[in-house]
């Protein structure tokens, strides 16, 4: 792409130094993490404009900040934004490390992108989501059933919502038992914003991962790494590397989006009674119930892997030159009240709820498949097995994870 031209989404453009305005970039630390509150930063910027100039904590220089779901969608679909292109640069971001390291599978852009992302649909259809649904209600079951001999004032974080990777997606990509520990042990580096270790906890979980798709080559088994392995019907197999990259990213993004939206839809329904009690008289009300819940939830602090635009693009009356960063807030977008009718309310049915919380274009999640067939499990069994679930203590006494981009519950106390 020649990065002089320029394509125009919109009219009425202004120049980079108008937007930015006498006073320059906007200083956001992104340092909110009120239990699930919305962070009131990302509500200004929301009703201010479509995207604002910020400058954070770490990194040089500047980025835009896109909060309007209508520009996410563009930004997130548009070929000229580019996430390889961030690879190796110092961006202006708000951890000391990158959030993703460089060869981690939402850096890669299209088309190499596409060739990983439909091995991985192959071979989940070549493994079968039947089965997937099989493991999940026996393991959803299994932790519920321990969860219940725990008593009231169990711990549903640690009985429940923490394990469930380990039952579900683990178990799906054949991690062997005797290796669970040791994997929870590099995994749990990660976690944490300030973890100046963090890029070689990715690195440690690629690399166990590789050794067991070099073993998984020489000797399949029956699970999801040998489908993408030794793929049916002449396509082209994925190297061990990349089944690594692939791995992790549904590793770490699994255990982001089920073990913290588990807790976190756990713990919204508490606060929100009725919905929960539609749950249980209305089960067939599963489906909007948890994609409203989903829009709802403030999941992630601040904004994560940036894009650089590839040329000059004009979006929604603001100029994003070439080189630029570019980030797009998905929570932003969720609670959009351009998009949303009265975003801060919960309010099952909600039509539309385009929500976008496992992001959107050709770097969505690509764990959700898996996760949403969980989240429909554990939603499923939880109203049938306690139809008085409620809060064990009083929420400002809830400990909530302030140090990770991740918000959720650390302990969540309930009783029946």
């Amino acid at each position: 792409m020649n990065p002089s031209s320029t394509t125009s989404l919109s009219s009425n453009t202004t120049t980079t130094d108008e937007a930015e305005g006498s006073s320059g970039a906007r200083h956001c630390p992104f340092d909110f993490s009120d239990a699930l509150a919305f962070d009131p930063v990302m509500g200004e910027m929301l009703r201010e404009a479509p995207l604002t100039r910020v400058r954070m904590n770490h990194g040089q220089g500047t980025a835009w900040i896109v909060t309007r779901h209508a520009e996410v969608r563009q930004v997130t679909s548009d070929p000229r934004f580019s996430r390889a292109a961030a690879v190796g640069r110092d961006y202006s971001r708000m951890t000391p490390i990158p959030i993703a390291p460089a060869d981690a599978l939402m850096m890669l852009d299209p088309p190499h992108s596409f060739r990983i992302r439909a091995a991985l649909a192959r071979a989940f259809s070549t493994y079968g989501t039947r089965r997937l649904r099989r493991l999940a209600d026996e393991s959803v079951v299994r932790l519920l059933d321990r969860f219940t001999e725990a008593g009231p004032g169990a711990d549903f974080v640690r009985e429940v919502a923490a394990p469930l990777p380990m039952y579900t997606i683990w178990d799906v990509l054949g991690i062997p038992q005797e290796d669970h520990r040791s994997l929870r042990a590099r995994i749990d580096p990660i976690k944490d914003t300030d973890d100046r270790e963090d890029t070689h906890a990715h690195q440690s979980v690629h690399d166990y991962l590789r050794e067991l798709a070099a073993r998984r080559r020489s000797i399949p088994a029956d699970d999801l790494l040998s489908a993408l392995l030794h793929p049916r019907g002449g396509a082209t197999a994925l190297t061990d590397d990349e089944v690594a990259a692939l791995a992790v990213s549904l590793i770490l993004g699994g255990h982001d989006n089920m073990t913290n939206q588990v807790a976190n839809i756990t713990y919204t329904l508490m606060e929100h009674p009725h919905v929960y009690r539609l749950l249980v008289d209305e089960p067939g009300r599963l489906n909007s119930v948890l994609d409203e819940v989903l829009r709802h939830i403030p999941y992630h602090r601040g904004v994560g892997t940036p894009r650089i635009a590839m040329e000059d693009v004009d979006l929604s009356g603001h100029r994003i030159a070439a080189g630029e960063v570019v980030y797009v807030s998905y929570v932003a977008a969720n609670h959009d009240p351009h998009h949303f009718e009265d975003p801060e309310a919960l309010v099952p049915g909600r039509s539309p709820v385009d929500h976008l919380t496992f992001g959107w274009g050709p770097h969505r999640c690509p764990a959700t498949a898996l996760v949403m067939v969980v989240l429909e499990t554990v939603f499923t069994h939880l109203p049938r097995t306690l139809p008085t679930l409620r809060l064990a203590a009083a929420p400002d006494d809830i400990p909530w994870n302030a140090t990770s981009v991740l918000r959720s519950p650390l302990t969540l106390p309930l009783t029946w």
